[in-house]
């Protein structure tokens, strides 16, 4: 057992999954040809890349560009054959926890269709390829979501790929690799951590109330109880509440720009002399300025008018303990709801309650909007 910590414990925002890449990346382009750290390099290409495809990678490919962070791509790298007369732009979206937001995969792939259609590329065959590249928690909504972003804009005659990168593909490809390349530090540590990152998920997916739902992942994956029929994307945003990473779901915007969201906050209690985190989660009213709206209590009157005829033994509802509206501040709690610790909470129960409520309200914020 190791008696050192590892480095990406600490280092678990997706710019570090843009480094990961890069770092494959780099290994191809300045190893030595046909040397362990270009081969490793290449692998990456051929096996987790161009999978399935017709792409192969010839000994004259040079990269034309290989860039982090380059007009907002996560990462984007163009490789590029004399003798195939293939150009081969790839453009990487890489996810942790989140999901695709503000027309992302369309936008990227528009801009690279410009580039590919500039007069120096005209006698090449194109063919591009976007790359999800996700760690965290990946269910059949967000492919079919990421599918529909895919098939929604005009490939203006271009041939485009879409791949998928998982926290097991990636695993597996270090695994495979694992005797060659352990001594690498990079290497060695990432394949470690991704190890412990699925082990960490699997233990999520049996659904320990108290721990999932102070976890940012295990929240993550309430939500996607939640809302099984929905993608989360632009609607799901991070809040910070202390020294936790919260959730938060705009269940409805309206046209003043205030909004109704689901926000988890940990409250901590003593036990056993000691303090432990209690999630509960909270119907949060927003308002765009401080003054305070008629809204507030009518959604209020809503909320509790719904709970009066859909009593639920798995769930404790509190008007009593919320935070009310003040002047100076925008946020109002509308009630907070805990997970009664009886040991029969099944997540799918709980969520079609608060699913439920929630496509209630959608309903009425929408009529009371109009």
């Amino acid at each position: 057992m190791n008696d050192y910590p590892n480095i990406f414990e600490f280092a678990t925002k997706e710019s570090t999954l843009d480094s990961i890449v890069m770092w494959f990346l780099e290994c191809y382009r300045r190893g030595e040809k046909d040397g362990p750290m270009y081969n490793l390099g290449k692998n990456f290409l051929t096996e987790l890349v161009f999978k399935d495809t017709d792409i192969e990678l010839t000994d004259d490919i040079e990269f034309e560009c290989l860039r982090k962070q380059f007009c907002r791509m996560d990462v984007y790298a163009c490789l590029k054959s004399k003798s195939t007369m293939k150009f081969l732009p790839i453009i990487f979206e890489d996810k942790t926890n989140t999901t695709l937001h503000n027309k992302q995969l369309q936008s990227y792939c528009e801009k690279v269709k410009i580039w590919c259609n500039e007069n120096k590329y005209k006698a090449f065959n194109k063919e591009i390829t976007f790359v999800y590249f996700k760690t965290g928690f990946i269910f059949q909504p967000e492919y079919d979501y990421v599918e529909a972003a895919f098939n929604g804009f005009d490939k203006g005659g271009l041939k485009f790929n879409l791949k998928y990168i998982t926290l097991v593909d990636i695993i597996d490809f270090l695994d495979k690799y694992k005797n060659d390349y352990s001594h690498i530090f990079v290497f060695d540590e990432y394949r470690k951590y991704c190890g412990s990152l699925l082990s960490i998920q699997n233990k999520l997916m049996d659904w320990n109330t108290n721990e999932s739902l102070c976890d940012e992942i295990g929240q993550g994956l309430f939500y996607t109880h939640l809302f099984n029929d929905m993608v989360l994307g632009d609607n799901l945003n991070k809040v910070n509440s202390g020294s936790k990473v919260s959730y938060c779901y705009r269940i409805h915007d309206f046209k003043d720009r205030s909004n109704i969201s689901l926000r988890f906050e940990p409250v901590w209690k003593k036990r056993d002399d000691s303090w432990v985190a209690i999630p509960y989660l909270q119907i949060q009213f927003y308002r765009n300025d401080s003054t305070i709206s008629d809204k507030y209590d009518e959604i209020t009157s809503c909320v509790k008018g719904y709970v009066e005829s859909n009593s639920n033994d798995l769930i404790a509802v509190d008007f009593d303990s919320r935070r009310p509206p003040k002047l100076d501040y925008k946020g109002a709690e509308i009630s907070r709801f805990t997970f009664n610790q009886n040991g029969k909470n099944k997540p799918s129960d709980v969520a079609e309650y608060i699913r439920t409520l929630s496509e209630y309200l959608q309903k009425y914020m929408k009529d009371m909007d109009a």
